[in-house]
């Protein structure tokens, strides 16, 4: 996957698909742990499908991570973890986005 695509990919509006339909919102019940998987769609270019899986740990109060994956390839696009055991690279290469420079390490 190109620097271009995975930008393009997440700069696409993205709404939660229930029951085949898109919804702009959602209401749910939330358990401890927290853990689901949403599927996304982008509305302006309906050949893609997206997954936003949240988890929260059964371990550590206040750690939780959002896991933006493409549906199809199921390829990372983000990633977020607070109080996550991931760390971001700390050297910074010619292909990572300038956009995200600024979280090396």
């Amino acid at each position: 996957m190109t620097v271009e695509l995975a930008e393009y990919l997440l700069g696409l509006d993205k709404y939660i698909v229930q029951n085949g339909e898109i919804s702009r919102t959602l209401i749910m019940e939330i358990l401890y742990p927290m853990s689901f998987r949403l599927t996304l769609s982008a509305p302006d270019d309906l050949d893609q499908n997206f997954l936003l899986d949240i988890k929260e740990s059964e371990k550590k109060i206040l750690k939780i991570s959002l896991h933006h994956l493409d549906n199809i390839t199921q390829n990372g696009l983000l990633r977020v973890d607070f109080n996550g055991r991931h760390f971001n690279p700390t050297e910074i290469t010619p292909t990572v986005p300038e956009i995200f420079r600024p979280f090396a390490g």
